[in-house]
């Protein structure tokens, strides 16, 4: 099977590959399954629904459905990944027209397109561009849907504020890990923060911070040139041994547990 971060994958072809009665467990992150039909006068219908982990039985896959697999690696961008992670629900069903369809379909098909001709570094950022573009228009869509609903309604401040931190992180997560530094950035009170982030992404602060120092910790451990101590060191910890409790702390598994679960021919330099 592809070892790629992402794999997309017809129901027919997914059938292939598992035996009747057995249960078959996917080793990536995340499933989205699709199904697109036809309503007439240039109307669609896609239903999504994302499982996570991906777990399936033979008598679950339909062959008229579509099935994307990735790994959250592939979602770096911080505010991206929380648009991901914050959903309400994982169950969808949406109705498109015409273009639409016809730009969703075209992403698809250059993910699976490239799937079958490429094979080197760039493919997983290459793909994660496209899962990101997929995520903010799903996120416009559902922005429409959920429009009168007051609790989606942030005001200006709280949205732009929560934002601003998100970005804060991104840019200083290696040399500030402290809350103090942001809140100090953002001109104020950890209370205030906090329920800033609780009410946008029903997090605190330290969560969305040691969030963010995870997922990059795991793009990282995803390198084969690099031992611990020099993922350590990338992500500011003057301590491996640190880092080691920290990340065992966020991931209830050591970094070596994880290379072992993610990469399973990776041995510890």
């Amino acid at each position: 099977m592809n070892r790629k971060n992402y794999w997309l994958a017809t129901g027919l072809e997914l059938n292939k590959l598992i035996c009747d009665g057995q249960k078959y467990n996917i080793d990536y992150d995340i499933m989205v399954e699709i199904e697109v039909t036809a309503l007439g006068f240039k109307r669609f219908r896609q239903i999504a629904q994302i499982i996570e982990p991906p777990v399936l039985k033979t008598d679950q896959v339909n062959i008229d459905r579509s099935y994307f697999f990735f790994n959250k690696t592939l979602l770096p961008d911080p505010i991206i990944r929380v648009l991901f992670e914050e959903r309400i629900q994982n169950n969808y069903e949406f109705e498109f027209n015409e273009n639409e369809i016809k730009y969703l379909s075209q992403l698809f098909f250059i993910v699976k397109n490239y799937q079958e001709h490429e094979d080197h570094e760039l493919s997983d950022k290459f793909v994660a561009s496209i899962l990101c573009q997929m995520v903010i228009f799903y996120k416009m869509v559902m922005e429409k849907m959920v429009a009168n609903q007051p609790q989606f309604n942030f005001n200006t401040y709280t949205q732009r504020t929560a934002n601003e931190f998100l970005n804060l992180i991104a840019t200083n997560f290696r040399k500030e890990k402290k809350l103090t530094f942001y809140v100090n950035q953002l001109l104020i009170s950890k209370r205030t923060l906090s329920n800033i982030t609780r009410t946008v992404f029903n997090k605190s602060p330290k969560q969305l911070l040691d969030d963010h120092i995870i997922e990059a910790a795991k793009m990282l451990l995803h390198r084969t040139d690099m031992n611990l101590k020099q993922v350590s060191s990338d992500l500011g910890f003057l301590d491996v041994n640190y880092f080691y409790v920290f990340f065992k702390k966020c991931t209830n598994m050591t970094p070596n547990e994880y290379r072992s679960k993610k990469i399973p021919s990776q041995s510890e330099q």
